[in-house]
């Protein structure tokens, strides 16, 4: 019986020790995920390297306080399995100095804890599980190996000390104040031919110039001889009035 139970009681500790190990990797992977973004020139290295190493000491503290004794571990075993306290009675007589009960009741009491720890299937009753945060420590791992690989495929070196922002901008071509301000020209003659470099804005605002009106246009002859024409009747008036002035002032045509 006593076999028994101490196979359980290593068994739960192993289970226990499993996921405070879960606990402790994921704070570290937290640390190097820290480390791989941010780089040693914001992190220092000691930082990320002490962060798993306290969370390693915390978890053996907390096995260690968490750890079941023999009788814990006969409840156990009895509760999974229904065994109606048998095992973890015999172990409290069996640990007690003065036991409550008569020496020949807790004599029966062992002889029945063993005929019952005979079908007791330990594995069973105390199994290897898999704590619910090895998910998240294989989230971590992903995110890691993802940003440790892009480190790598961008600047081919294992040189962390550059946070991965500034990589990413280097990789970009974004580092260079003239090349990120800088716009590209956008030609807006579209479909036709294309505009002259030496064009100005100035040249631009300019009105268009109308094809019809060119040099030696037959619209502009006829509108310039109408003009003289004009012209000649004005002064031919103005002549035959002078002629008609008063001949009392002496006036001569």
């Amino acid at each position: 019986m006593l076999t028994l139970i101490r196979k359980a009681r290593r068994r739960l500790l192993y289970n226990e020790l499993l996921s405070e190990g879960i606990n402790a990797a994921s704070a570290g992977l937290v640390a190097v995920i820290l480390l791989l973004i941010l780089g040693t020139q914001v992190l220092n290295w000691y930082v990320a390297g002490l962060t798993p190493a306290v969370a390693i000491a915390v978890a053996l503290y907390r096995v260690r306080r968490r750890a079941p004794k023999l009788y814990r571990s006969a409840q156990i075993v009895d509760r999974r399995l229904d065994l109606a306290d048998s095992l973890s009675t015999a172990v409290f007589f069996g640990e007690a100095t003065r036991p409550h009960a008569a020496p020949e009741l807790c004599r029966l009491q062992l002889e029945q804890a063993e005929q019952v720890a005979k079908g007791v299937d330990v594995e069973r009753a105390v199994p290897y599980t898999l704590p619910r945060t090895a998910y998240a420590m294989a989230a971590l791992i992903l995110v890691a190996s993802s940003l440790f690989a892009l480190r790598y495929g961008i600047t081919r070196r294992l040189d962390l000390s550059e946070p991965i922002a500034r990589i990413l901008e280097q990789a970009l071509g974004l580092d260079n104040p003239q090349t990120a301000s800088r716009a590209p020209r956008k030609d807006l003659n579209f479909g036709g031919p294309p505009a002259d470099e030496g064009d100005s804005p100035l040249a631009a605002d300019q009105p268009p110039e109308d094809p019809n009106l060119q040099a030696g246009d037959p619209l502009d002859e006829t509108s310039d001889s109408k003009d003289r024409t004009a012209s000649k009747a004005v002064d031919q008036n103005t002549k035959n009035q002078d002629g008609k002035a008063d001949p009392q002032n002496g006036d001569e045509p």
